[in-house]
């Protein structure tokens, strides 16, 4: 051969769309479609090996048989990568790195059947470069195009201008607005300016102060299964599943705008046994993993890993539930290190320990519904008492004595048991507040809201429906306690229900602008959803 031969352009073309289509493999293996990709990872890697190899071969040889070879991996791959795609078609989620690594398998296909015809050649001229960068650059300008026309699941959404969030009402008196939905509320969480409801297929978020609509998102043809809000809920999380298809989009919004921020998917194990969706623990700034060797922490803004915290050598983390809580700073822990227990927060964006202390054997704790301070059963070394209330944010302690802590309300109080009684008492002073069996009920109501000076519920004295004579609308009477003088008064105006709703389906919600109620029940054929806000 005559080395001094320039490359025809032919080779040019060959070598430039052999080497695009490698690349192309090798990109598609990043590319994160679902979490179980539709090939294992060791076979995909494995097949990109061999086709490089190939190719390799190819161009150093001049035997026939050789691109022989290579044009059959590059079937195979291109086989194997349209196989995927249509797997992760049926699954829900349309496989963007399987369209890529089939237009990859094209191209090294076609560069060994070119290689069929040509024998090689040296003499690299810059007209053969140039045909080469021409050749590598059409598999990019082929690929992009077809893989953004890959059909994802439809999506109608809203956004809102950035607010500040309006204050979270001290008390309440009267019904201060409504909105009606024309389909079931499934979940009411307290975030951005008010609150976001989870419905059949998407999220809406309404204004606390005047209960407008400021942004929705829907994915039409899925069911949304759940949503999350983070402590200082200026993030929203919400889950979608095509109908009958295992796999999951987990959102991560802006709260206050509903803008999406980043999206995981998910292959979802649980949808057939126990509760569907991922559980989604989330302090101020990072979505965490607990496990009994640590916590791993990922930043809400974009998804990427923040930290990593193993326990000291020793020492284990206690992941029962109840052991363990997910707040606003990060993750408070009870840490089991053999002779001794310890609780520490770890924090939710750098993974440091904020604060230690060590506590005798802890038999079970309660958090406060705005998770700003947790119920022990347990004593602390040199201090008095049975059971301690730590201040997540601090670890300060404030040790009292008790038969048995029945909920956390927050507020310095707590409703513990005495015998065959119920009483909430001051937790500094250890002072009986109250034993009224009805407000009692009020502030133990998981449905209950909890402000900072007492609880919102539905009227315990009042739990019948009462129903108007004409239409026969169920309504729900309202009320509100405090703590300093315990005792309930009702919330003027009333909340109507449909038919088939019951003031036993109403949950009421703290949140900014307003205490939020809502019936969470399917409401008749045509019927409709009231949401109404308090202050």
């Amino acid at each position: 051969m005559d080395v001094d031969k320039p490359v025809s352009a032919r080779t040019a073309v060959a070598v430039g769309l052999g080497l695009a289509g490698v690349a192309a493999l090798v990109v598609s293996w990043f590319i994160d479609d679902l979490a179980e990709p539709a090939l294992p990872a060791w076979l995909t890697w494995l097949g990109t090996v061999a086709v490089a190899v190939a190719l390799l071969t190819v161009v150093r040889s001049q035997l026939a048989a050789h691109a022989v070879v290579a044009a059959l991996l590059g079937v195979a791959v291109t086989g194997l990568a349209v196989w995927g795609f249509a797997d992760q078609y049926g699954r829900g989620y349309p496989g963007t790195s399987t369209v890529v690594a089939a237009v990859g398998g094209l191209a090294v296909t076609t560069t060994a059947l070119m290689a069929l015809r040509f024998r090689p050649e040296h003499g690299w001229r810059p007209k053969s470069v140039v045909v080469a960068a021409v050749a590598f650059l059409l598999v990019p300008a082929v690929a992009a195009p077809v893989a953004l026309a890959v059909p994802d699941l439809a999506l109608e959404t809203t956004t809102a201008p950035a607010v500040a969030a309006p204050a979270v009402p001290g008390s309440v008196s009267e019904v201060a607005w409504s909105a009606e939905f024309d389909e079931r509320v499934h979940e009411v969480v307290a975030a951005g300016a008010g609150v976001v409801l989870l419905l059949d297929d998407g999220v809406v978020a309404l204004d606390g102060e005047t209960g407008e609509v400021r942004w929705r998102r829907s994915r039409p043809g899925t069911e949304a299964l759940r949503i999350d809000a983070s402590p200082d809920g200026a993030t929203v999380v919400t889950q979608f599943q095509p109908h009958d298809r295992p796999t999951l989009r987990r959102e991560f919004l802006d709260a206050f705008t509903g803008e999406l921020r980043f999206a995981t998917n998910h292959l979802d194990a649980r949808s057939r046994y126990g509760p569907r969706g991922l559980d989604t623990r989330l302090t101020d700034t990072s979505y965490v993993g607990v496990a009994e060797d640590g916590v791993t922490g990922y930043s809400l803004t974009d998804g990427a890993r923040l930290f990593r915290y193993a326990p000291p050598a020793g020492c284990r983390a206690d992941v029962r539930p109840g052991a363990h809580f997910v707040v606003g700073p990060g993750t408070l822990l009870t840490l089991d290190c053999g002779d001794e227990f310890r609780f520490v927060l770890v924090d939710g964006t750098t993974g440091e320990v904020r604060w230690d202390r060590a506590i005798t054997t802890p038999a079970g704790a309660r958090l406060a519904p705005d998770r700003t301070s947790v119920a022990v059963q347990a004593t602390i070394p040199g201090e008095r008492g049975n059971h301690v209330v730590l201040d997540v944010a601090t670890g300060d302690a404030r040790p009292f004595t008790a038969e048995e802590v029945e909920e956390l309300p927050g507020a310095g109080v707590a409703v513990v048991r005495s015998g065959e009684e119920s009483l909430l008492v001051d937790v500094t002073t250890g002072e009986t507040l109250t034993s009224d069996e009805t407000f009692l009920e009020c502030v133990t109501d998981h449905r209950s809201a909890h402000l900072a000076s007492g609880p919102v519920c539905v009227d315990p004295v009042r739990r019948d429906d009462d129903h108007d004579p004409i239409t026969q609308t169920a309504r729900a009477r309202l009320a509100f306690g405090t703590y300093a003088a315990p005792a309930l008064r009702r919330v003027d105006g009333t909340f109507d229900l449909g038919p088939h709703q019951s003031v036993h389906d109403v949950v009421t919600v703290a949140a900014p602008g307003a205490v939020v109620a809502a019936a969470l029940q399917e409401p008749d054929v045509g019927g409709t959803t009231w949401v109404v806000g308090l202050r």
